[in-house]
């Protein structure tokens, strides 16, 4: 177990989770964004009381980013980022495109995808045409909440999700809130779109 450690030193988040056996089989690491007890048990069974009390801390959830760049999406549980997915918002073409950034349970570094880029520009323009363009913006983006609220009721079915969780600026995770079918457990308004899987964990369930 020190060796684990010390060769992903680099890698370490806020804790690791390790079941160990002088056996082959059995041998299974899990770095984790949420801190951890440190504790040290060696028995004939394994101590589950810490990780009870990391999945009702920290359940199987969507946590779920909306802003004029798209839709950042992260699955987790028990402090794990199981897999990343971004979709990208075309205010021009009306489309949506799906990025994915897979996280290992096991080994998880870094911070996922990079949602950097322009976003929506409303400038150079003036008068009514500029009031049209904001508009006609504002309504492909509604349009595409709502499409993607189906798209995550689908992902909250296929991934066993107990808990959704919107994240963004007030007017865009009230706006993505609303549409879909049930009420969020939880809306958390400060733009977090580029901030670490970590830093929004800690915002959504350590707050």
């Amino acid at each position: 177990m020190e060796r684990e450690i010390l060769d992903h030193k680099d890698d370490l988040q806020k804790g690791v989770v390790i079941f160990a056996s002088p056996h082959e089989d059995l041998w299974s690491v899990h770095y984790v964004q949420v801190p951890v007890k440190t504790s040290f048990h060696w028995e004939a069974k394994p101590a589950l009381d810490e990780l009870r009390y990391m999945y009702k801390a920290y359940p199987y959830a969507g946590v779920i980013l909306p802003s004029f760049k798209g839709i950042r999406v992260l699955d987790t549980s028990m402090g794990i980022i199981n897999e990343e997915i971004f979709y990208e918002f075309d205010s021009g073409l009306e489309v949506w495109t799906e990025q994915k950034g897979v996280h290992s349970a096991s080994r998880s570094g870094g911070t996922g995808n990079s949602m950097g880029g322009g976003g929506a520009h409303l400038g150079g323009n003036s008068g009514s045409h500029a009031d049209d363009l904001d508009h006609r913006l504002r309504e492909n983006l509604e349009r595409f909440y709502k499409d993607m609220s189906i798209k995550i009721e689908k992902l909250k079915k296929e991934r066993h999700w107990d808990e959704i969780h919107v994240v963004g600026e007030t007017e865009h995770a009230k706006s993505f809130a609303k549409v879909l079918m049930k009420k969020p457990n939880s809306c958390v308004y400060k733009n977090l779109i580029n901030s670490s899987p970590g830093q929004i964990l800690h915002e959504v369930f350590e707050k």
